[in-house]
């Protein structure tokens, strides 16, 4: 998904993007996908090792808390 940020940068299509940022994508498939009004991760087992945590604007103007967990 390119954000306006990543066109801001002059990447208009994921084929222009970084191979860091492609390759973090490969090796944190747990970050792939969006989240759903459901538990995302039911796998015992994963130690969690970053937690970054955004304030974000949607579209109708209402703010949401992003919080992105990696491994």
């Amino acid at each position: 998904c390119i954000t306006n940020l990543d066109r801001e940068n002059g990447y208009n299509s994921s084929l222009q993007l970084p191979d860091a940022t492609l390759n973090f994508a490969k090796k944190h498939p747990l970050m792939e996908d969006r989240a759903e009004a459901r538990p995302l991760l039911l796998t015992k087992g994963i130690n969690f090792t970053r937690l970054a945590v955004d304030r974000v604007s949607s579209l109708d103007q209402r703010s949401y808390n992003m919080l992105f967990i990696g491994t």
